[in-house]
């Protein structure tokens, strides 16, 4: 309940996350990095899941375009991917996020190469399956 108002924010929400969750809520939102973002989440999980959704996509629209040998950015690109798309999983709400327009915006930064490698994929699956791949397209870049 009180906390030195100089407390820097990332610091402030880790603090939130640990002293004021269960352990069941923090792991939620571990992707989330401001207190705002903290409440929007917490309240998906109670309560809106359009608010939780357009919140995760928010942060993968603030991406700018990754350049080609960008690796290391590239590679954060696809861990946020990842977080986002656990956490809308595990809301019971990937279906939501994986919608064909939003897979479209998850595409978008990515460099030209990964693109053409999207695409490749792409033509290959059913077009009820395409957003779905999205997932396995992330976790197979990570790896």
């Amino acid at each position: 309940m009180t906390y030195d108002r100089g407390t820097p924010t990332r610091e402030l929400f880790q603090q939130f996350r640990e002293k004021c969750l269960p352990e069941k809520l923090s792991v939620k939102i571990k992707s989330a990095n401001t207190m705002e973002n903290a409440w929007t989440r917490l309240d998906a999980w109670f309560g809106d899941k359009n608010l939780f959704i357009k919140d995760l996509m928010q942060d993968i629209k603030n991406v700018s375009p990754i350049k080609d040998g960008d690796d290391e950015r590239l590679m954060d690109y696809y861990m946020t991917l990842q977080a986002h798309i656990e956490e809308a999983h595990s809301a019971g709400a990937l279906g939501m996020l994986l919608i064909p327009a939003n897979v479209e915006l998850m595409v978008l930064p990515l460099p030209t190469w990964e693109k053409r490698t999207w695409r490749e994929a792409q033509g290959k699956l059913a077009a009820e399956d395409r957003p779905w791949y999205m997932s396995r397209f992330v976790n197979e870049r990570l790896r």
